[in-house]
């Protein structure tokens, strides 16, 4: 299972993921892709593109991302959590999210 937990405040986003959701094997998991894809793009958009101050950190089964946000980064964050949530939803024994306020 594929454990995320979101800490959003109106300075800053950290967003931890661990695991694999054992839907396939590893490496051959279209959710666990997807997931890991949608986290990679975050990164890319907030670090590469528009060079935001935090860390990131990416390693097999773990994603950490904590981000100093700016005015409308919430627009891309709820993005990010809405498809989470879609796959929570279709997939309640892969993915569990924890948002933390």
């Amino acid at each position: 299972m594929v454990i995320v937990k979101v800490k959003n405040t109106t300075l800053e986003t950290e967003i931890y993921l661990e695991g694999h959701t054992g839907i396939s094997k590893k490496g051959q998991d279209i959710v666990c892709a997807g997931i890991s894809a949608t986290l990679q793009f975050l990164i890319i958009h907030f670090f590469n593109n528009l060079k935001r101050e935090g860390y990131f950190h990416l390693s097999d089964g773990k994603g950490i991302v904590k981000l100093l946000k700016k005015e409308d980064d919430n627009k891309i964050i709820n993005s990010f959590l809405e498809y989470l949530k879609i796959v929570e939803k279709s997939y309640p024994n892969a993915i569990k999210i924890h948002i933390i306020i």
